[in-house]
């Protein structure tokens, strides 16, 4: 028993002798614990900076902050207080990192995937090869493929929907097929667009015969000291081959021509050396022409008895106009003076509204299309 004690009594004494007192204890430094951000799946796009991720980190005081892998290019780690920030400069990366928060006494660990995509931009400028797009029926339409600028197009829609036989594709906005009601004359306003937002276009349709209204303006001449002068326009008339009726024997049309009238005013309107040559050289059958300080209206009956005759498989004159300026406008005029007629779907002047018409033999009436056209007048003294 007293062996016993002596032993326990050493053992005391010992352990005192070794903690000196307590006066040389080593400090304990307590280890970073819990560290975590905001997420740990961060998807982000190049280009665009990001949301400062701030971290949280409980226990010990944090001395020194690391990355493994190194984070990707544009971003980085502040060393002092572990903020993720900047601006991904490549797409296309997906890996997962692992922010470690560390001191003398340890470290706490944290893992974020991060995904670098490229941007959701907002379509823009979106086209069609045509705005306007006419085509008789029965006849297949070119695909129409249209084209966007900036971001990638998720969704397509068209309002109102496209005419019996037409179709439009919805992955990819493309418009085809062959329409099969003619007469149809219709604007459509297709819409492209993703999760930014969206770009619109309008494109007008009508299903119909192909037929072309043009002209030739002078040139004509004028005086800078009187103001006075003349010029003449030849408006011509041509069919399409596309048209399944091609050649389409016409027995009738008119048309509606407008000017600048500060510039010119119409002074005559007479039929073509080609119209003029028809019914034995009689001419058309009828002829109607209104000269307007702005307009010329004209409408022609080629032939009462035998329509079957006259065709436009070329482009054919129809129509003389001769104009004379506005002499205020071109007196003390030095340089060439440019002058425009524009041709009129719908003249203020006449009570139809389809003052461009062109019809068959059969009586099918078509409206044509009209090529704008410009001159010049040129001083002569």
């Amino acid at each position: 028993m007293q062996m016993r004690k002596f032993y326990r009594l050493a053992i005391l004494a010992l352990f005192i002798s070794g903690c000196g007192g307590g006066s040389d204890a080593p400090e304990v430094v307590i280890a970073p614990c819990d560290l975590a951000y905001p997420v740990n799946l961060l998807v982000i796009f190049c280009g665009i900076p990001i949301e400062v991720q701030i971290p949280v980190v409980d226990c010990g005081l944090v001395t020194s902050w690391e990355v493994s892998p190194p984070l990707p290019d544009g971003l980085v780690l502040d060393s002092a207080d572990g903020l993720i920030s900047g601006t991904a400069i490549f797409a296309g990366s997906d890996q997962i990192y692992t922010i470690t928060a560390s001191n003398e006494g340890g470290s706490s660990s944290f893992s974020v995937q991060v995904t670098v995509e490229s941007p959701i931009l907002t379509p823009t400028g979106l086209a069609y090869p045509l705005d306007f797009i006419i085509i008789p029926a029965g006849v297949p339409l070119a695909a129409q493929i249209p084209s966007v600028d900036c971001g990638q197009v998720t969704a397509w829609s068209i309002s109102p929907a496209l005419p019996t036989g037409l179709s439009f594709n919805v992955a990819d906005g493309t418009i085809s097929g062959t329409g099969v009601v003619e007469g149809y004359d219709q604007e459509h306003i297709i819409e492209a667009g993703n999760a930014a937002g969206s770009t619109t276009t309008t494109l007008r349709l009508r299903i119909d015969p192909i037929f072309t209204y043009s002209a030739t303006v002078g040139p004509g001449t004028y005086s800078g000291v009187t103001g006075e002068g003349q010029i003449s326009a030849t408006l011509r008339l041509e069919e399409d081959d596309i048209n399944p009726t091609f050649p389409t024997f016409v027995a009738a049309f008119n048309l509606a021509i407008a000017n600048d009238p500060t510039q010119l005013a119409p002074t005559s309107v007479t039929p073509s050396t080609f119209l003029q040559a028809i019914n034995g050289d009689d001419g058309p059958s009828f002829w109607f022409a209104n000269l307007l300080g702005d307009q010329v209206v004209v409408a022609a009956v080629l032939f009462f008895a035998d329509p079957s005759t006259v065709q436009f498989e070329v482009v054919r004159d129809v129509v003389l106009v001769e104009y004379d300026t506005i002499p205020s406008t071109f007196i003390d005029q030095t340089e060439p003076v440019q002058v425009s007629l524009q041709w009129q779907e719908d003249s203020p002047y006449t009570p139809t509204t389809s003052d461009m018409l062109i019809v068959a033999d059969s009586a099918q009436g078509m409206v044509p299309l009209g090529i704008d056209s410009e001159g010049v007048l040129i001083r002569n003294d």
